[in-house]
């Protein structure tokens, strides 16, 4: 736990987490800026203050915002597990890799804006789905390698304006709605359960 009345800033060593863990910052700002390569622990960040990512990558199993704001790593923040938006993620133009082996989720009371968002879970059919229970939007590149994005009327992809997107393939789409604000031209990566079909505008 963080509590103080001056922001701290604990530099850029590794970080090592030997268990998963929670980080409450009650105030001000913690920023932990080392490169934090723990794929196998999840980490929640609590409390109404804000945790920094700085630069370097991060590397989890779920990540969790109960409360406060997280900002993100502006390299890679990779996720094998499950996210959770109960607060405030900021992206730091960063990108954010659902990189699992089983099925991942997108979630929490919140919505989320992600800058770059890439899929590639390398699980097998059926294992392999990122699905989205709260509206998300992308505002500048979502990459499809592997792994199909499920969403829906209500928890529906957004593109916002000058975003764009692979092209997708048939391990890797978007499977359900979703949008695209403003009028440039887009293809959406798009298709239905084993069908890649991309939609041009």
């Amino acid at each position: 736990t963080f509590t103080g009345t001056n922001n701290l800033n604990l530099g850029t060593g590794t970080v090592t987490m030997n268990s998963d863990i929670q980080i409450t910052t009650t105030a001000n700002t913690l920023t932990i800026g080392g490169t934090n390569n723990n794929g196998t622990r999840s980490l929640t960040k609590a409390g109404a203050g804000s945790l920094v990512f700085g630069s370097n990558a991060v590397t989890l199993n779920s990540l969790t915002i109960s409360a406060g704001t997280l900002t993100s790593t502006s390299g890679n923040l990779s996720m094998a597990g499950n996210y959770t938006n109960n607060g405030t993620y900021t992206h730091n133009s960063g990108t954010a890799i659902f990189n699992g082996t089983a099925n991942q989720t997108i979630s929490g009371s919140n919505s989320t804006t992600f800058y770059n968002l890439t899929l590639n879970n390398t699980g097998t059919s059926g294992s392999n789905n990122i699905t989205l229970s709260k509206p998300t939007i992308v505002s500048n590149v979502l990459t499809l390698t592997n792994g199909i994005l499920n969403t829906d009327a209500t928890n529906i992809l957004t593109m916002n304006a000058g975003s764009t997107a692979t092209s997708g393939s048939a391990s890797s789409f978007v499977d359900g709605p979703m949008n695209k604000i403003g009028t440039t031209a887009f293809v959406f990566p798009v298709g239905n359960v084993a069908k890649w079909a991309r939609i041009a505008i």
